[in-house]
Protein backbone atom coordinates (compact mmCIF):
# COMPACT_ATOMS: atom_id res chain seq x y z
CA UNK A 1 0.00 0.00 0.00
CA UNK A 2 1.19 2.97 -0.94
CA UNK A 3 1.44 5.94 1.80
CA UNK A 4 0.31 9.40 0.89
CA UNK A 5 1.67 12.41 2.63
CA UNK A 6 -1.31 14.33 4.62
CA UNK A 7 -1.99 17.78 3.83
CA UNK A 8 -2.83 20.22 6.56
CA UNK A 9 -6.57 21.35 6.08
CA UNK A 10 -8.70 23.87 7.34
CA UNK A 11 -12.60 24.04 7.14
CA UNK A 12 -14.64 27.37 8.12
CA UNK A 13 -18.20 28.52 8.21
CA UNK A 14 -19.81 31.70 7.00
CA UNK A 15 -22.76 31.42 8.86
CA UNK A 16 -25.79 34.17 7.31
CA UNK A 17 -29.81 34.46 8.12
CA UNK A 18 -30.90 30.88 7.38
CA UNK A 19 -27.84 29.32 5.63
CA UNK A 20 -24.20 29.44 6.14
CA UNK A 21 -21.30 28.59 3.15
CA UNK A 22 -18.72 25.49 4.38
CA UNK A 23 -15.27 26.58 2.82
CA UNK A 24 -12.67 23.62 2.54
CA UNK A 25 -8.73 25.29 2.23
CA UNK A 26 -5.83 23.20 1.63
CA UNK A 27 -2.29 24.23 2.51
CA UNK A 28 0.29 23.57 -0.17
CA UNK A 29 4.01 25.18 -0.71
CA UNK A 30 2.64 27.21 2.59
CA UNK A 31 -0.18 28.46 -0.14
CA UNK A 32 -4.10 28.01 0.84
CA UNK A 33 -5.96 26.32 -1.95
CA UNK A 34 -9.79 26.46 -2.04
CA UNK A 35 -10.66 22.75 -2.51
CA UNK A 36 -14.32 23.19 -2.24
CA UNK A 37 -17.07 25.47 -1.11
CA UNK A 38 -20.63 23.98 -0.10
CA UNK A 39 -23.92 26.07 1.39
CA UNK A 40 -25.80 24.81 3.67
CA UNK A 41 -29.62 25.57 4.64
CA UNK A 42 -30.14 26.37 8.04
CA UNK A 43 -33.45 27.01 7.87
CA UNK A 44 -36.34 24.72 6.67
CA UNK A 45 -38.02 25.87 3.31
CA UNK A 46 -41.48 25.05 4.70
CA UNK A 47 -41.41 27.48 7.63
CA UNK A 48 -40.62 31.00 5.98
CA UNK A 49 -39.84 32.76 9.44
CA UNK A 50 -37.10 30.03 9.93
CA UNK A 51 -34.91 32.23 7.38
CA UNK A 52 -34.76 35.35 9.03
CA UNK A 53 -35.19 34.75 12.77
CA UNK A 54 -33.87 38.23 13.56
CA UNK A 55 -36.59 40.04 11.60
CA UNK A 56 -39.58 37.24 13.46
CA UNK A 57 -37.60 38.33 16.50
CA UNK A 58 -38.02 42.18 15.88
CA UNK A 59 -42.14 41.10 15.31
CA UNK A 60 -42.80 40.18 18.97
CA UNK A 61 -44.16 42.48 21.78
CA UNK A 62 -41.20 44.03 23.56
CA UNK A 63 -41.55 41.73 26.73
CA UNK A 64 -41.06 38.80 24.72
CA UNK A 65 -38.24 40.51 22.76
CA UNK A 66 -36.53 40.99 26.15
CA UNK A 67 -36.94 37.28 27.62
CA UNK A 68 -35.89 36.19 24.26
CA UNK A 69 -32.35 38.63 24.56
CA UNK A 70 -32.21 37.84 27.80
CA UNK A 71 -31.77 33.29 26.85
CA UNK A 72 -29.81 34.65 24.13
CA UNK A 73 -27.31 36.45 26.55
CA UNK A 74 -27.49 33.24 28.93
CA UNK A 75 -26.95 30.56 26.16
CA UNK A 76 -23.31 32.65 25.80
CA UNK A 77 -22.73 32.19 29.72
CA UNK A 78 -19.73 29.10 30.30
CA UNK A 79 -20.47 26.31 32.37
CA UNK A 80 -19.18 27.95 35.63
CA UNK A 81 -20.78 31.20 34.81
CA UNK A 82 -22.69 31.48 38.44
CA UNK A 83 -19.13 30.87 40.43
CA UNK A 84 -17.74 33.35 38.03
CA UNK A 85 -20.40 36.43 39.17
CA UNK A 86 -20.23 34.89 42.75
CA UNK A 87 -16.74 35.79 42.60
CA UNK A 88 -16.96 39.26 41.10
CA UNK A 89 -19.72 40.05 43.90
CA UNK A 90 -16.97 39.27 46.74
CA UNK A 91 -15.06 41.17 44.97
CA UNK A 92 -16.82 44.18 44.51
CA UNK A 93 -18.14 43.76 48.24
CA UNK A 94 -14.49 43.03 49.27
CA UNK A 95 -13.16 46.31 47.68
CA UNK A 96 -16.38 48.40 49.03
CA UNK A 97 -15.68 47.10 52.61
CA UNK A 98 -11.87 48.34 52.09
CA UNK A 99 -13.28 51.74 51.01
CA UNK A 100 -15.27 52.07 53.72
CA UNK A 101 -13.02 51.30 56.00
CA UNK A 102 -10.51 53.51 54.29
CA UNK A 103 -7.81 51.45 54.11
CA UNK A 104 -7.45 51.79 50.31
CA UNK A 105 -8.53 55.18 48.48
CA UNK A 106 -10.76 55.55 45.48
CA UNK A 107 -9.58 56.56 42.61
CA UNK A 108 -12.31 59.07 39.89
CA UNK A 109 -12.25 56.85 37.14
CA UNK A 110 -11.72 59.31 34.68
CA UNK A 111 -8.52 59.62 36.04
CA UNK A 112 -7.44 56.31 35.94
CA UNK A 113 -8.55 56.26 32.53
CA UNK A 114 -6.61 59.57 31.79
CA UNK A 115 -3.23 57.63 33.39
CA UNK A 116 -4.01 54.76 31.36
CA UNK A 117 -3.94 56.47 27.92
CA UNK A 118 -0.97 58.69 28.60
CA UNK A 119 0.99 55.43 30.04
CA UNK A 120 -0.09 54.16 26.37
CA UNK A 121 1.09 56.97 24.61
CA UNK A 122 4.68 57.03 26.28
CA UNK A 123 5.06 52.84 25.10
CA UNK A 124 4.10 53.98 21.51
Amino acid sequence: MKKTKATPAALGFRVKSGWAMAVLLAYADNFPTLIRCVPALLSDPQFPATKQPYHAALELPPEMRAMLAEHLLLSLDGPNQKQIDDAWAEEAERRMREIDEGTVEAIDGELVMQRIRSRRRLQN
